[in-house]
């Protein structure tokens, strides 16, 4: 298996007041949503083979390759903020993830990373 070469961040990144709509965070009130809040361990193993097809047509424009470095990339980071200025740098932009098409599925994607930190 190949290790991913680790990656460089900016400090931080400048998150547009466009891109920041990606990244709120609502309370949960319900027990459903509380239950869907659980933390997760590894990315990999929380995306179910249908979801990982579904993220990598949708949010990684088809590129199966980009979606594993992503993946690969978010399980490396301990805190949030780093995940954060990654998908910012690496992919909001590049992947059009401001599209009214794909913002819906960005803040899902955004929501199970959070998750991975919790």
């Amino acid at each position: 298996m190949e290790v991913p070469a680790p990656v460089k961040l900016k400090s931080s990144a400048h998150v547009s007041p466009e891109a920041s709509v990606l990244f709120e965070e609502k309370q949960a009130k319900e027990l459903s949503e509380k239950l869907a809040e659980q933390p997760v361990a590894d990315l990999k193993k929380a995306i179910a083979l249908n979801d990982r097809l579904l993220l990598t047509r949708e949010l990684f424009a088809g590129d199966g390759k980009a979606f594993e470095a992503t993946i690969n990339a978010l399980n490396g980071f301990s805190h949030f903020e780093e995940a954060k200025v990654y998908l910012v740098e690496h992919c909001v932009e590049r992947y059009v993830w401001l599209d009214k098409k794909r913002v819906e599925e960005a803040k899902n994607f955004i929501k199970l990373v959070r998750r991975r930190y919790k």
